[in-house]
């Protein structure tokens, strides 16, 4: 079965029956669920895997006026948390960030792009800062994790096709990764605007993160040593990793919904090497 929302959404029938489960009773909790008041803002970092979500988390929790939350909590999602456990979560981070002299509360899960709706229950003000990346660096990198192309390239179509319905709404911000990777003191600059607040340049000083005092494992391990760094474009990556016919076979599979969200035909792919020009040819 499938269930998008999950880091691998293949799962079982076994999987399945217990994730709906808790899906139900958490849902009957929700009903007594109330929003948090308070004049912090909530920020909230999604987007498909490997898109740049925790560089772009890392950084903006280097900001004076930003409390991070170094960990994927994953507070949001409904087999996981109720509203009613969600508010709590939310309310003590905001106690944080009163404590702390902050004035935004920064969180970050990628597959929080399935359930904005219900941040917009506990948290009226929040605002969501969504990445996106090309579909060849991004199915090479998921392809590289998990060893399942087709899997990798579902993933990809499944997220970015909630991305690309969720873009044109107000409170929602879209990143792409190679503006960020590029040019990352203009992006955060309009990204700063978008939140209302300055930008700092210390933000995107090599050194520690919130990522750094929390206990984590798997994928987030290397991705915590990996944001301490500056920020260095990484475009043309799938190289390393995909032919050029599975390159082709990822691009017919993607398209669709690659085209929906700016990237109009497989050359906004091919980033061109020392010697390569550019184009597909």
């Amino acid at each position: 079965m499938i269930i998008k929302y999950r880091v691998v959404h293949r799962v079982s029938i076994k999987e399945a029956l217990v994730i709906y489960s808790r899906f139900f009773f958490r849902k009957l909790e929700d009903l007594f669920a109330s929003p948090v008041i308070t004049d912090k803002k909530a920020l909230l970092v999604a987007g498909c895997g490997h898109s740049g979500t925790t560089l772009l988390a890392a950084k903006l929790g280097n900001h004076p006026n930003i409390f991070a939350v170094g960990r994927e909590t994953e507070f949001l999602l409904p087999d996981k948390n109720s509203l009613v456990t969600a508010s709590k979560l939310l309310s003590e981070w905001v106690y944080c960030a009163e404590y702390l002299g902050k004035e935004y509360v920064l969180e970050k899960t990628p597959k929080h792009i399935y359930f904005i709706d219900r941040a917009g229950v506990i948290a009226p003000n929040h605002k969501v800062l969504v990445t996106i990346r090309n579909p060849l660096d991004n199915v090479a990198s998921l392809f590289k994790r998990f060893g399942d192309l087709d899997l990798a390239i579902e993933r990809w179509v499944n997220d970015n096709h909630i991305v690309a319905g969720i873009a044109g709404s107000g409170n929602v911000y879209v990143v792409r990764y190679e503006d960020l990777t590029a040019a990352p003191e203009a992006t955060f600059i309009s990204l700063f605007e978008f939140i209302g607040d300055s930008f700092d340049p210390s933000i995107l000083e090599e050194g520690k993160t919130a990522y750094d005092s929390a206990v984590l494992k798997g994928n987030m391990v290397v991705r915590r040593d990996q944001v301490k760094s500056r920020i260095r474009v990484n475009n043309g990556a799938w190289r390393k990793v995909l032919d050029e016919e599975q390159a082709l076979y990822v691009w017919r599979r993607v398209s669709v919904v690659a085209q929906a969200l700016g990237y109009h035909g497989l050359e906004d792919c091919y980033f061109p090497t020392d010697d390569e020009s550019n184009g597909c040819s």
